[in-house]
């Protein structure tokens, strides 16, 4: 796969200092022997655990604050876990497998270190954290143990179809959640706002759609947000969604820890009725972010593929990018602006990225209107919150002249 499309998935940010005592360090069971930081939020009488995967342009420091409320809000345990290539993990750069093995090593530590079986693990995942929690949803279902739950804000189909429907997978194309959603085997609520100009709202209405019957939860659709705004305009209604959903189709969340009893079916009456919700979209919306790379994404698509007929595809494609490139309409929606400059894209970059690319993209660049996105990034508060468990410890500096208080703890097995 070619460095364009890697570079525009994964933008780790500077990394965000965090008290070592709040982290600790999971091996990722590569041959490099990297680690990745995790934490781990813990509420008392708490008999369910969210595993959180965060959205692009953010690291664990980001979003700990965040993740205090949401366990206080919603009332369960919260394990996070950053990505290879991002904040103070060891090893890079971040990859598609890399976030699969780092998923796997945080479910290791969940079930093996913590022995919290998978019926009372619930996968939320955010925008590129919908890829590793679809993953790893249809992977233990298809190992029979099935996780008890999945959440998934803002995601997507795969990462080429962010930028176009093709109508089919292209060679290259990363995160296929397109191929997992139809071996989930448990309560999926899917999180989604209709003017979401990252990941189009239509990824959400077609992936539903994919899933099995049993595990359509009916999904909270939010009209005339954006991307990363639901939880602030919308906090309310966001919150009492996800409770409902824990309490109706979590057994563990009520005190129902038997295996056999989860997870639970949907079920037919409480079923998202797909007639209602498959409204009219419009698929000619494309990603501003990333037009001005989208042909040198095609383009790579192109010189590594060896079919010939895969080849003709692509091109009709490019084709078909390069005319709705030129011919595009001015768009008067825009995402409400918000000071949590934080929050993550799935592919912050500006437009103005482009002057970076090669003069012969240079004409289609300078057809498209300039985007500015500020980015921020501030030191968080020192937190009372302290987390400690046998563990060995080794105090090192980290590249960024971070002092840290290394927590290592052995998932592989």
């Amino acid at each position: 796969m070619g460095e364009t499309i890697s570079t525009l998935v994964f933008r780790p940010p500077p990394p965000t200092q965090l008290r070592s005592s709040i982290y600790f360090w999971l091996e990722t069971g590569d041959e490099d022997g990297n680690q990745i930081p995790a934490f781990y939020i813990q509420r008392p009488g708490a008999k369910v655990t969210l595993l959180f995967s965060h959205g692009n342009a953010e690291d664990l420091g980001m979003m700990y604050p965040r993740m205090l409320g949401l366990a206080k809000i919603l009332g369960v345990n919260i394990m996070a876990y950053e990505y290879s290539g991002y904040g103070i993990s060891t090893g890079g750069p971040p990859s598609e497998t890399m976030c699969y093995k780092n998923i796997d090593a945080a479910f290791r530590y969940l079930t093996k270190v913590r022995n919290i079986p998978p019926h009372q693990i619930i996968l939320y995942g955010r925008s590129l954290g919908s890829g590793p929690s679809c993953y790893l949803a249809a992977k233990t279902a298809k190992q029979g143990r099935s996780v008890a739950g999945l959440i998934l804000h803002s995601p997507f189909l795969s990462v080429y179809r962010v930028v176009v429907d093709c109508g089919f997978t292209l060679h290259g194309d990363m995160f296929k959640n397109i191929m997992h959603a139809p071996d989930i085997r448990c309560p999926v609520l899917i999180i989604h706002a209709t003017k979401d100009e990252v990941v189009p709202f239509w990824h959400s209405q077609e992936l539903l759609a994919l899933l099995d019957p049993t595990c359509r939860v009916k999904p909270f659709f939010v009209e005339g947000l954006g991307h990363n705004n639901i939880e602030i305009y919308e906090k309310v209604k966001y919150t009492q969604k996800i409770l409902y959903y824990l309490e109706r189709y979590i057994p563990a969340r009520r005190g129902i820890l038997n295996e056999e009893k989860s997870p639970l079916l949907v079920p037919e009456l409480e079923q998202a009725n797909l007639g209602a919700l498959m409204e009219k979209y419009d698929k000619s919306r494309l990603n501003p972010g990333i037009l001005c790379q989208s042909v040198s994404i095609i383009n790579d698509v192109i010189s590594s593929s060896t079919a010939e007929e895969c080849k003709q595809k692509t091109r009709k494609i490019k084709q078909q990018v390069m005319n709705q490139v030129q011919g595009r309409p001015k768009d008067n929606v825009k995402e409400n602006e918000s000071k949590l400059s934080n929050l993550p894209f799935l592919f912050p970059s500006p437009l103005n990225d482009c002057k970076e690319n090669n003069s012969s993209n240079s004409k289609s660049s300078s057809a498209l209107p300039s985007v500015k996105i500020k980015k921020e990034y501030t030191e968080l508060p020192e937190s009372s919150f302290t987390y400690s468990t046998d563990s060995t410890e080794d105090t090192s500096s980290s590249s960024q002249g971070i002092n840290v208080a290394r927590k290592y703890y052995r998932t592989s097995y």
